[in-house]
Order: structure tokens, then C-alpha cells, then sequence
């Protein structure tokens, strides 16, 4: 296996135009989109991981080699990208990679990161993300050290360094939000490959497909004041309750 690029980041101020351009949280409401993906693209679209319409259909899985492929005409930095993954897969970088995170000491010489030196964006959903610079490509190949993990993880945050595209996975969702060009959108809901759905910024997240109904717990009781019935499309507010978001009756 070719020992990818890309670099460990802990100067994080590559991601300051995302924290910028996101929409603060508000507990009391259900939230915007743009309080998980940033303002200011052209278009925005959603793709599912699974393109299954009930459970009991076998839809196919998005391919993320392809899709990475597919963004790939649509910067001028393919080779220069930002990418973040949630520090909580249960994988242990600093051991497996450790290589990633070291320092030249005042001697020159290469030294490991101190716990302190290890700095992580929080988004958010209140998670901890781990940055790297490299390849867009090498994005797939976060986990090259090891073999029980390899290609099973996904960034959660991808850009290039000219900002022309960004995607965004939640772990608990069962769809990419990408924002771009029209250009980029366009192409990527004509793709056959692809289950899509166009939102806006200011779309509220009960109001997108973000997790599938048959893997929603019921949330009929949320309003502590009353029952009533959810419709299945305003149901996903229960992935986000279940992601540490608070409603209020």
C-alpha cells in the first residue's frame, strides 16, 4: 500500500471561514442547515449514503471513492485539501500514525506532540474533529496503519484550499450535505449513482431527509406538555435530539 501524504493540522485557522460562515445554535429552536454546513454557496444538496425507499429494499451504498472522484473538475486545488474526522471512531491515531504528530524540537531533531500540542476543531454538535492537509484523494485513506479499520472511515468535513466546495457528515446521518457550485450540484443530482435532495441554508433540519424513518426511534412523546402525532418527514428532528439537541415544549 502507498503511505498516503496528507499531514496532521494544529493550526487550525484553515477552518476559520467555516466557524465564520455557520450559523450559531439556537437550543430553543429546531435549527437551520447552515448550522451544520456553512453560508455562501451557490448551492447546497444532500446525497444519501443508501438509496434503499424502505427497509426491506437493498439499495446500493454510495461509493466514496467515486464520489470523492466526482468533486475532483470542480476545484483548482484537488491536490491541496482540508479534510476533518471526528476523533471518536474508536481509533487511536497518535499510536497507529504517530508519525503524523510530531514537531521539530529547538535541535532540529523530530519530537511527538504533547497531548496539549494536539488541538481539535468542535463544530457544532459539541464533537472533536482532527484536521489533515493533503490530497483529495489520499481523504480515502485516512487509516492506512490499520488494517481492521482501513476504508471503513470517511471524512466528516472535506474542503479544498480554495474553498469552492465543502462536504459535511454527521456520523448519526444517513446523507452527505455538500454545498458548491451550481455547476458541481447540477452534476452530482443528474448522477444515476446518487438518491439527492436540494435544500437552502435557512432549511430547518426537521424539514430534509437526514435519517431514514425505519431507523428513527419514536419521538411522539418529545412535547412533554402533550401527544401528538410527527409526520415522517418531521420525525428526523428525533436524530438530532438524539445528537444532544434540546426541544422545548
Amino acid at each position: 500500500m502507498i503511505k498516503p501524504t496528507f499531514k496532521y493540522i494544529n493550526d487550525l485557522t484553515p477552518a476559520d471561514w467555516i466557524y465564520k460562515n455557520l450559523t450559531p445554535l439556537d437550543w430553543e429552536i429546531f435549527d437551520p442547515l447552515s448550522s451544520l454546513i456553512p453560508k455562501g454557496f451557490e448551492s447546497y444538496i444532500s446525497i444519501r449514503h443508501d438509496n434503499a425507499l424502505c427497509e426491506e429494499d437493498e439499495g446500493s451504498n454510495i461509493d466514496w471513492e467515486i464520489f470523492t472522484k466526482n468533486l475532483i473538475p470542480f476545484t483548482t486545488t484537488p491536490d491541496d485539501c482540508f479534510y476533518a474526522l471526528w476523533n471518536g471512531y474508536g481509533i487511536n491515531f497518535e499510536e497507529n500514525q504517530a508519525e503524523l504528530f510530531t514537531r521539530l524540537d529547538e535541535n532540529k531533531n523530530v519530537v511527538p506532540l504533547s497531548s496539549e500540542e494536539i488541538r481539535y476543531l468542535e463544530f457544532p454538535l459539541q464533537r472533536q474533529y482532527m484536521l489533515f492537509q493533503g490530497k483529495l484523494l489520499d481523504s480515502l485513506n485516512l487509516n492506512y496503519n490499520d488494517p481492521l479499520w482501513h476504508g471503513r472511515e470517511r471524512p466528516n468535513y472535506a474542503w479544498p484550499s480554495d474553498k469552492s466546495w465543502i462536504y459535511f457528515n454527521e456520523i448519526d446521518f444517513e446523507v452527505t450535505l455538500l454545498g458548491g457550485s451550481e455547476e458541481l450540484i447540477s452534476a452530482i443530482e443528474r448522477n444515476p449513482l446518487y438518491k439527492t435532495e436540494r435544500f437552502l441554508p435557512e432549511t430547518l433540519v426537521k424539514d430534509i431527509y437526514l435519517v431514514a424513518p425505519w431507523n428513527m426511534p419514536d419521538i411522539s412523546e418529545f412535547d412533554q406538555n402533550r401527544r401528538r402525532h410527527i409526520s415522517l418527514r418531521s420525525r428526523v428532528s428525533s436524530a438530532i435530539i438524539s445528537l444532544g439537541f434540546r426541544v422545548r415544549g
